[in-house]
């Protein structure tokens, strides 16, 4: 499950929960990796991130805050990029989704992407 240090408020986190069990997955398959609030260390930190796990692996972005900083590309919810060989899903985070939503079906649009690739 996310960590205490994954920034996420409760209701958020229980949605992020619900969203990957909906994809038959179980907390403990999916990594979780927070965007650090420092610039700086951004780029370490996902790139680290996206390192661990089978090549293959394809990595979910919640929100893509921070993407451009590392990559120089913008992304937004529904785009699915490559990143050192591995393909990338940018989708709304729990936190917008909880502000919007009206948004949680196209998520699910979203996630099901994601699902045929797993």
């Amino acid at each position: 499950t996310p960590s205490q240090e994954f920034p996420l408020s409760e209701e958020a986190r229980a949605l992020l929960e619900k969203m990957i069990l909906a994809m038959k997955l179980q907390l403990d398959e999916v990594r979780f990796a927070s965007w650090p609030y420092e610039v700086e260390t951004l780029a370490e930190e996902v790139v680290q991130a996206l390192a661990v796990g089978g090549e293959r692996q394809p990595v979910l972005l919640f929100g893509a805050f921070g993407w451009k900083s590392l990559t120089g590309q913008e992304l937004s919810p529904g785009d699915i990029t490559e990143f050192n060989g591995r393909r990338v899903f940018a989708t709304f985070s729990p936190g917008e989704l909880l502000d919007n939503p009206s948004q949680k079906r196209l998520d699910w649009v979203h996630l099901q992407k994601l699902m045929k690739e797993l």
